[in-house]
């Protein structure tokens, strides 16, 4: 039988209605896709899908025993309950459900999530099933779609409306704070500013933030979103762990949160301009550029907008917090990026 293929190994077996020895030619499979032949795990799981029903309920029936045996924390662990919910999808038996939402539980504090284990096969059961994850779960898996642009991660999130924010920053959770308020009107701003990923608003955008702006009016909006990005850089709410070497998590912005950060920017941009609010985006500049270990400025894109919205507000200030930004920031390309709005700045007030 060893030399035959993995996926006739797994056929006689479950010809032979033998589904502990099917289970150790998963495993087998399992440990030769980790030994540098992934393409054998990802095979293999297609082929065990399209098994007749029958044979995949004696496969899953005998997998929590199989699950509870092996190591804690290990891939092959992990591989289990992503195999039981592929095997499972249009079976009646939700089994390993405990297990699943525990392995979910032992990510929540992760600044990224291990793709390798495909957790988020896992967290798109429980939604199916009706059972909502956590906010923090929901958290860790926006971070990952925003940076590492992860297909599937990136559909399972974009179907997660809440938290309109991440949590895990003071100023995100005061904003959803106020937003829960009985009839506040921050919900349609929230939901409006996390669109804001890219480098720059669009027509449609500004149309639709311009409208949000005089239903809710433009004074008592600064003075929100003022508030809010007073307490953008405090200490995080929630711990995050990080898989890898360079900056903490702590020291960093949620790069999902970091969108609504540059739409506030943008919003502000659309309104009069007022002294506090051209310091709020000094500050919020100053924070983004505060250097961090290995990893440079803490936020580009916030920067980047906030550096340019001080270039185009018509307001003395905006000139001075950029060239209090420019005395304060060492790095090479911050210093560019100030320099050029200055330079725009300048010939604004001289075409003025």
């Amino acid at each position: 039988m060893a030399s035959l293929s993995y996926h006739e190994r797994v056929d006689v077996a479950l010809w032979a209605g033998d589904p502990e020895l099917a289970l150790d030619v998963v495993e087998a499979a399992y440990d030769a896709s980790h030994g540098g032949a992934p393409s054998v795990w990802e095979g293999f799981t297609r082929h065990l899908v399209r098994q007749p029903a029958g044979d995949r309920s004696r496969l899953l029936a005998a997998m929590p025993a199989r699950h509870d045996k092996a190591p804690p924390g290990s891939g092959w662990r992990s591989a289990l309950l992503y195999l039981a919910v592929l095997l499972g999808h249009d079976l009646p038996d939700d089994i390993l459900v405990t297990e699943r939402q525990a392995a979910l539980t032992s990510i929540e504090n992760d600044w990224f999530y291990p793709a390798a284990t495909r957790f988020h096969v896992l967290a798109k059961a429980e939604l199916d099933a009706g059972r909502p994850v956590s906010d923090r779960l929901v958290a860790v898996f926006r971070r990952s779609a925003e940076c590492h642009h992860h297909r599937e991660v990136r559909r399972l999130v974009a179907g997660v409306r809440e938290p309109v924010l991440n949590v895990g920053e003071a100023w995100a959770e005061a904003a959803l704070a106020d937003a829960a308020s009985p009839g506040a009107p921050w919900g349609p701003l929230l939901a409006h500013i996390v669109t804001a990923k890219a480098a720059r608003p669009s027509a449609t955008w500004e149309r639709k933030a311009q409208r949000l702006i005089a239903e809710i009016g433009a004074e008592p909006l600064q003075e929100r979103v003022v508030a809010w990005l007073s307490l953008v850089g405090l200490p995080r709410t929630v711990p995050v762990r990080r898989d890898r070497p360079g900056a903490p998590a702590s020291d960093l912005f949620d790069p999902y949160n970091a969108n609504a950060l540059r739409g506030l920017v943008w919003l502000l941009c659309l309104i009069e301009p007022r002294l506090d609010t051209v310091k709020a985006l000094g500050s919020l500049a100053h924070t983004g550029l505060r250097a961090t270990s290995g990893q440079g400025a803490r936020t580009p894109k916030v920067v980047n907008a906030a550096v340019h919205a001080l270039a185009r507000l018509s307001h003395p200030a905006a000139r001075q917090e950029l060239d209090r930004l420019a005395k304060v920031t060492s790095a090479h390309g911050a210093h560019k990026l100030i320099a050029a709005a200055l330079a725009g700045a300048s010939a604004g007030a001289t075409g003025a």
